[in-house]
């Protein structure tokens, strides 16, 4: 008798834990995947302000060249820069629209994944275009040096994503280095890889800062007072890995900077 009311107490008090702790358990994992959520999507509205910044100041920068070019008597050179500039300013508008539309639609999501749409291109004609189109805009009148392989490698990217990447690394080679240095951009072909370097010569990172630089708002000690968020480099290494991309840094203090992107080849 003694034993049987034993046995009983024994599943009673286990009924009841699980009567108790279920519905809590369940309660945790929801606040849990809540929590991931709401983490997640602030982590993405700080990428998309982050990113916003520059197409906004490059249709600044293309507004400000047509109300110069139109200032004076327009000859027809003129008026095909100014056409140029528009068609530049249209699609900078693009590149805003689509980033609110992928707040928009990371604000909805119940899942915690980044929009990523791609597709196969030819590499170089990507980075050539992004360099025409955009990059000259960003490096100015400095010197861009710029050497890409001749192979025409494909590769399965997201394009939007790694526009981002690109403008990110080079507007840091322009910002950290001084005015009558040149950027180095060049391409390699790595058999069944790509590599992608970027390279300037200014104020570099030391050693001890290294470990930090791809964690959010970390910013290196001797940048003084140029501004950043600290959010470029975070944002570059989540955009090249969602694209199964590395992105490394090699950099010497007062010396210079490359920064190496490495995506893998489509074979045929």
């Amino acid at each position: 008798m003694i034993k049987n009311e034993i046995s009983l107490s024994f599943f009673a008090k286990i009924g009841r834990s699980i009567l108790i702790n279920w519905p809590f358990k369940h309660i945790y994992k929801e606040l849990q995947k809540a929590r991931r959520l709401n983490t997640f999507r602030s982590r993405f509205v700080n990428m998309s302000v982050h990113d916003l910044g520059t197409p906004l100041s490059n249709i600044k920068l293309s507004i400000e060249i047509c109300k110069m070019l139109l200032d004076n008597k327009p000859d027809q050179k003129k008026l095909d820069r100014v056409t140029e500039k528009l068609d530049h300013i249209l699609a900078e508008t693009d590149r805003i629209s689509t980033m609110i539309n992928a707040l928009f639609e990371v604000n909805n999501s119940e899942d915690c994944r980044l929009p990523y749409l791609p597709d196969t291109v030819r590499f170089n004609d990507f980075i050539y275009s992004y360099l025409e189109n955009y990059g000259r805009e960003i490096v100015g009148e400095r010197n861009l040096q710029i050497s890409l392989f001749t192979d025409d490698a494909m590769v399965f990217i997201d394009p939007a994503l790694m526009t981002s990447v690109i403008e990110n690394i080079i507007s840091n080679a322009v910002k950290y280095s001084p005015d009558d240095t040149p950027i180095s951009i060049r391409t390699k072909d790595l058999h069944d890889h790509v590599l992608l370097e970027v390279r300037d010569l200014g104020i570099g990172i030391s050693a001890d800062d290294k470990p930090f630089l791809f964690q959010e708002f970390f910013r290196a000690k001797n940048v003084g007072k140029i501004p950043g968020s600290g959010l470029g480099l975070s944002i570059a290494k989540t955009y090249v890995e969602m694209n199964h991309g590395t992105i490394e840094i090699e950099s010497i203090a007062n010396k210079g900077t490359i920064v190496k992107i490495t995506l893998a080849k489509l074979i045929e």
